[in-house]
């Protein structure tokens, strides 16, 4: 038993060696996305969100995004820009806060919309370059653009996982 919880120490040590804020001018490559097993058609809905963002400050980054959505017909596109302040925690998890604000268009939308999106998360680091995150998102669209149990809303919450 000893012998366990000294190795689960030691692993728990080395993971959180690849610990420290990150600095400014650090670039990061996002890709990751979201998907709806239950759209109005039946069909399913995916979402990939790609971005790439730039450390402004130790733990603050701004960055643009891309988006591609599909849903078996139609394609739908979004871009846009971010903000995401990181928790520096020295561990190998960092929890973060983010904004987004875009506009987003075509037939796998209802309607042509501004975004505003608000989200948590975390980023898991497996090395030092690179972090599978998880994040929470609240979307607040200018127009009903989501549907849901057959109606239109101007919001929307998920996960979002890359």
């Amino acid at each position: 038993m000893i012998r366990k919880i000294a190795l689960l120490a030691l692993l728990c040590v080395s993971l959180s060696a690849w610990a420290s804020p990150i600095p400014m001018d650090t670039m990061e490559l996002r890709l990751g996305g979201d998907m709806d097993f239950s759209n109005a058609e039946g069909k399913m809905d995916f979402l990939v969100d790609s971005g790439l963002g730039y450390f402004v400050w130790d733990d603050i980054e701004l960055g643009g995004f891309l988006d591609w959505g599909y849903n078996g017909s139609d394609m739908g596109y979004g871009f846009g820009g971010f903000g995401e302040f990181n928790f520096d925690l020295d561990s190998f998890v960092t929890p973060y806060i983010g904004f987004k604000l875009g506009y987003f268009f075509g037939d796998f939308y209802v309607k042509n919309f501004v975004l505003t999106e608000y989200y948590v998360g975390s980023k898991f680091f497996v090395s030092e370059s690179v972090a599978p995150y998880l994040e929470l998102y609240y979307d607040l669209a200018s127009e009903d653009a989501y549907v849901q149990n057959n109606e239109a809303k101007n919001y929307d919450v998920g996960l979002r996982v890359g």
